[in-house]
């Protein structure tokens, strides 16, 4: 095939996959919000007592198709987060979790719609890398997650605005299709839920790196290891790096980061728009990050990094094998704890932060208990945090009270908690028991 050919094929899959994505958030805006709590009574009372003198009703319905009728109406308009919040569930509603953390609500919708956005998500995926030169797996949907993250995270008026950091690894023939444009077109579903979890993680990330400089009250650089268990491509580790080199004024290559944020215009936004958590960081200290996943999303995070991350920001390649990728299997907790064991020992006085963002849903029954009991073992003596948005064992709901228990059995004092619908339900802070 000629070039032109090439190119022009090239384009008609883009313009197709733009289409798709595109036309799927226009249904979704079309698919029913639901019927209101007091038409649903009404629809289940009148379908428990039907008209028994007769097998027809008035509309010439069979009265048994008649309650199959009314039962799929019910089941149909049936609003995926007003389970969440009520009397008899303790994880926090949707509008409740948004709230906590800064952002807005995700949309009101059915359980049908939801399930309808998440296949068409898993349907864009082939076509949206179809001629990626990198092919990045999709493992336990971490190539899902990152077109999700670059989409909140080209919203200028989210906490979690990246300066399109997750943007920078999509294909260029695709990935505008959630550029700042166009993002603001989505509903509000599944990558609004995910960025609730994100802003928690972000926010509490912050705060334990502030915390760890203010106790030692300024007398010198504090060391600091993030370690990242089933970081996925996600790009929290180069957040950290980015806002260090916008607090060093001496920083290499700090001027080329200055004129592309000011290309992005953040600072043309209102004094009202939420801010970044990583804005307040201070600079007084020093990182190390390492990144632990399965072998083939290890070796494909390595490839958008190098043929993509580091062209699109020039200012990132004097950091050589930043973050460190290591491979892992979280379900062999004998060889992850070997893992664990040789990055602690490169430096026993760092602060140690380990993060756990959605991995944990993925793992086999009794690995969760048993991965977080076994970090506590190899971290035992050192000053070290948790930071998890993720599903815990032994905790069935959102209770608080349920996860303090859960915590103190796996060797950690629960500091901070807040639950939200989905998977990854359970989010928290927690140090290590001394």
């Amino acid at each position: 095939m000629t070039g032109g050919g090439c190119g022009r094929r090239r384009f008609r899959l883009a313009a197709s996959a733009t289409i798709l994505l595109l036309l799927a958030p226009a249904n979704l805006a079309l698919a029913p919000k639901g019927l209101a709590p007091s038409t649903k009574r009404k629809l289940q009372n009148h379908a428990a007592y039907p008209a028994a003198a007769s097998s027809d009703t008035e509309d010439g319905l069979p009265s048994r198709g008649r309650l199959a009728f009314l039962k799929r109406i019910i089941t149909r308009g049936d609003i995926r987060g007003e389970r969440y919040g009520s009397t008899n569930n303790s994880i926090l509603s949707p509008a409740d979790a948004a709230l906590k953390v800064g952002v807005k609500p995700t949309r009101e919708a059915s359980k049908e719609t939801w399930q309808r956005a998440w296949r068409s998500h898993r349907f864009a995926m082939k076509y949206l890398h179809h001629f990626d030169s990198v092919q990045p797996t999709d493992s336990k949907l971490a190539l899902a997650c990152l077109w999700w993250k670059a989409l909140a995270g080209n919203d200028l008026r989210s906490p979690v605005y990246d300066c399109q950091l997750s943007y920078d690894l999509l294909p260029a023939g695709t990935r505008w299709i959630v550029g700042r444009t166009l993002c603001r077109f989505y509903p509000r579903l599944h990558h609004a839920n995910v960025e609730i979890r994100t802003s928690y993680l972000d926010r509490s990330l912050c705060n334990a790196i502030n915390s760890i400089v203010e106790e030692s009250a300024g007398k010198e650089r504090q060391n600091i290891r993030l370690i990242v268990m089933g970081g996925g491509y996600d790009t929290r580790s180069f957040k950290l790096l980015e806002q260090m080199l916008m607090n060093n004024r001496t920083a290499e290559h700090r001027g080329l980061l200055l004129r592309q944020r000011r290309r992005l215009g953040r600072q043309r936004l209102s004094q009202s728009t939420p801010k970044n958590a990583y804005q307040n960081l201070t600079c007084q200290f020093d990182l190390e990050c390492y990144e632990l996943d399965l072998p083939v999303v290890v070796e494909a995070k390595r490839k958008l990094i190098k043929s993509r991350l580091l062209r699109r920001r020039p200012w990132l390649k004097s950091f050589v094998d930043y973050p460190r990728l290591i491979e892992a299997d979280f379900n062999d907790l004998a060889s992850t704890r070997q893992t664990l064991e040789s990055i602690v020992a490169l430096d026993k006085r760092t602060h140690n932060i380990v993060v756990f963002e959605g991995v944990m849903i993925y793992l086999d029954e009794g690995v969760p208990h048993g991965i977080l009991e076994m970090c506590a073992g190899v971290l035992e003596g050192s000053n070290s945090t948790l930071c998890f948005a993720d599903r815990l064992e032994n905790i069935p709901g959102g209770d608080e009270d349920a996860a303090r228990v859960e915590m103190e059995k796996t060797g950690w004092t629960l500091d901070d908690w807040l639950s939200k619908p989905g998977l990854a339900r359970h989010m928290g802070v927690a140090r290590l028991n001394q």
